[in-house]
């Protein structure tokens, strides 16, 4: 019975792991795809303490990875939640139930499964996802849009900071 079963390896749940780790508490983290979630793909992040010239996604995720497998955090990664039995008079802890049909158990959950990308209601753009329609600006995205006229749909931060970084690598951001 681990202390704390973490489900998502984002940035809170990252930090979750190395703060409840390095208390002394055992530490089990989940995710479906991989560690870092969203901020891992961000090209540069500029506003986290301790970075004053800024730092990749994929670094400052990686750091936060390594420092909680530092204090003993055990990854399960990829591995999906498919559900979860609370506690009851018979049964003192949480079980998560995995999707592959096993089970792990923890006196807590924290429920870090961050946020989806929302998709734009277009017939057939499944078809192009990875391939031309991207949902994130990464290094690899701003090669494969080099010298291409470029459409850009979102709002907020994120988009405004992918239309800054594309517009130095792609001939138009729309």
């Amino acid at each position: 019975i681990y202390d704390v079963a973490i489900v998502g390896a984002g940035p809170a749940g990252l930090a979750t792991a190395v703060y409840a780790a390095s208390e002394g508490l055992s530490v089990i983290m989940f995710d479906c795809r991989a560690f870092g979630g969203q901020a891992g793909a961000s090209a540069r992040i500029e506003n986290y303490l301790g970075f004053p010239t800024g730092i990749t996604g994929m670094a400052l995720m990686a750091r936060a990875f390594n420092q909680a497998q530092k204090f003993g955090t055990e990854m399960a990664i990829p591995t999906e939640i498919v559900g979860l039995e609370v506690p009851s008079a018979t049964q003192p802890c949480f079980i998560l139930k995995l999707a592959g049909g096993e089970s792990a158990r923890a006196r807590t959950v924290v429920a870090a499964n961050g946020a989806r990308y929302r998709r734009l209601a277009v017939p057939g753009l499944e078809e192009f996802e990875m391939t031309g329609v991207h949902y994130w600006a990464s290094p690899l995205e701003s090669r494969l849009c080099s010298g291409e006229e470029v459409a850009l749909v979102g709002g907020g931060n994120s988009a405004g900071q992918a239309t800054v970084y594309l517009a130095g690598h792609a001939a138009k951001v729309w």
